[in-house]
C-alpha cells in the first residue's frame, strides 16, 4: 500500500507540484497509514470495522461468488473460458475445477448467503 502510494506521487509529482524526494513522501504516506491504523485500535475503530463487515462486505461478497459460479457454470460456456485461461496463462485447469464450480460451490455459497442474511436480520432485530 505504501508502495502503491508512493508510487503514484512520485509519478505525478510534477503535475501535482510536490517537491519532495522519494524518501519523504514515502515516510509521509507511512505516517498518515500508522495514524489511521492507531485508529483502528481503539474502541472506536472495532465498532467501525464490525459496522463495515456486518453491512458492507458479508453479503455482497457471498452473493457475488454465488451469481459469479451460476453464470460461469450454466450461462456462459466453460469450454471458451478454460481456452482463455489457458490461452492467456499456459497452464490447464484443473480437472475438478469444472464440477466443483457448478456443483459444489453455488450450493455452499447460497447457503452462506442465506445464513448471513439471516444473521444480519438477527443482529437487527436485537438492537
Amino acid at each position: 500500500m505504501i508502495e502503491a502510494g508512493a508510487g503514484y506521487f512520485e509519478d505525478e509529482r510534477n503535475e501535482i507540484g510536490i517537491n519532495l524526494k522519494p524518501e519523504y513522501i514515502r515516510l509521509l504516506i507511512f505516517i498518515s497509514i500508522f495514524l489511521s491504523g492507531v485508529f483502528l485500535y481503539t474502541r472506536a475503530g472495532f465498532y467501525f470495522i464490525s459496522l463495515y463487515d456486518t453491512y458492507t462486505t458479508v453479503i455482497p461478497v457471498l452473493l457475488g461468488g454465488f451469481l459469479e459460479c451460476v453464470v460461469f457454470t450454466y450461462k456462459f460456456n466453460f469450454l471458451k473460458l478454460e481456452r482463455k485461461v489457458n490461452e492467456l496463462t499456459g497452464e490447464t485447469t484443473p480437472a475438478l475445477f469444472y464440477p466443483c464450480l457448478k456443483l459444489i460451490d453455488p450450493p455452499i455459497l447460497f447457503y452462506l448467503f442465506l445464513a448471513s442474511v439471516f444473521d444480519l436480520v438477527d443482529f437487527l432485530g436485537n438492537k
